[in-house]
């Protein structure tokens, strides 16, 4: 690494821990919220559909921290249709338009490809955990939930995420710190 360039935070990625939604179980209320917009958009046991999913029916703090990805069979492959503003800074990269074998650092990418197979395998929402060291060593957590959509009501064509970053300064000021690094 140069002296010019600074380890990404995400690199420190230290713990991931995925569960299926359960009830009432949500790690926060905006992440709830989104879980209940996704519920509004479907009837039944039948998956919400694309042209029933509205973005704006979600916490409007949460917009920019919201993907889509598009289901792509043979060979599975999950590509992004849209990647919130709040992504892009969070993580330093714009993916619309690319697969998640393109999101840096290559860990992550494979956990959020894992995510994404347990959506379409279940063809339920599931809650994730990321779980970062700060610079400080604290710790940061991002929740996660994975919302499957449909084009025919049964099988995953998308799969919408949403991001609550209870720690959202963090997340700004290390954006800003990216921006401008420091020379020592």
């Amino acid at each position: 690494m140069g002296a010019n360039q600074q380890r990404h935070w995400l690199l420190d990625l230290i713990n991931i821990e995925a569960k299926e939604v359960e009830g009432e179980e949500f790690p926060t209320p905006l992440i709830a919220a989104a879980y209940e917009a996704w519920h509004s958009w479907g009837s039944g046991d039948v998956l919400p559909s694309w042209n029933d999913a509205e973005m704006m029916d979600l916490p409007l703090s949460l917009i920019p921290y919201t993907v889509v990805v598009d289901v792509k069979l043979e060979p599975l492959d999950f590509v992004y249709r849209f990647w919130g503003t709040g992504m892009a800074s969070h993580h330093d990269q714009e993916l619309t338009g690319k697969s998640v074998a393109d999101v840096r650092p290559i860990e992550l990418s494979r956990v959020v490809r894992t995510s994404y197979e347990e959506v379409v395998g279940r063809a339920k929402p599931i809650v994730t955990i990321h779980r970062y060291v700060q610079d400080n060593g604290s710790l940061m957590d991002d929740y996660i939930i994975r919302l499957p959509i449909s084009d025919n009501g049964r099988g995953v064509s998308k799969v919408m995420s949403v991001v609550d970053t209870p720690d959202k300064t963090y997340a700004y000021l290390n954006g800003i710190r990216q921006l401008f690094p420091s020379n020592n």
